[in-house]
């Protein structure tokens, strides 16, 4: 029974005064079944697992093995066993030696019951971190080259909000542009 069916047994449950008045027990009732249906309404509904690019394209993109094989593959790795990810898939084509290293990596590091819950509640793509350059709440938007002194070429940051910022793909990349204007690096 899931969240939704337990809200709706209870409401039919409560006591209807449609054709006749409610006793002050029947009311005391329904004020109990509000309450629960308060507490009921915080519960976290079961959450689809995030993986990463590299396992949604292996979940996804094989169409010589089932979901169920797949997922089999995952748990089998998880007990130790890298056979199948970075040997015999790859060998039969099926992924790349990268990704098969990539997936047992991630593996590695999950538990058994987030395995299980990608066949239970199912899973979607995580997004790819990135970051961004900050100074005194301003974004670098852009990069500029001037004649300084000696007409020397000297860079200076265009600056300006968070949402025209440029995004940078890994922490490194934005590293590079962080002498060149000063700031912040900023995971977003």
């Amino acid at each position: 029974m899931n969240k939704q069916e337990v809200i709706q047994k209870i409401n039919d449950s409560k006591f209807c005064s449609k054709t006749i008045p409610l006793t002050y027990q029947s009311e005391c009732f329904n004020q109990g079944m509000d309450a629960a249906l308060k507490i009921i309404s915080k519960l976290d509904e079961p959450q689809k697992v995030k993986v990463p690019p590299v396992v949604f394209k292996f979940l996804n993109d094989n169409e010589q093995l089932s979901k169920q094989e797949k997922l089999a593959y995952l748990i089998r790795s998880k007990d130790g066993d890298q056979f199948y990810l970075t040997e015999m898939l790859p060998c039969d084509g099926i992924i790349t030696d990268s990704d098969g290293d990539e997936l047992f990596s991630w593996v590695e590091k999950q538990s058994h019951e987030t395995l299980l819950n990608i066949w239970k509640y199912g899973y979607e793509v995580e997004e790819e971190p990135y970051w961004t350059i900050g100074f005194e709440n301003k974004y670098l938007q852009d990069i500029q080259f001037k004649k300084g002194l000696h007409n020397l070429v000297e860079p200076s940051g265009v600056w300006g909000t968070k949402n025209r910022a440029i995004n940078f793909k890994s922490e490194r990349d934005a590293e590079k542009f962080l002498f060149l204007t000063g700031g912040t690096i900023e995971k977003v």
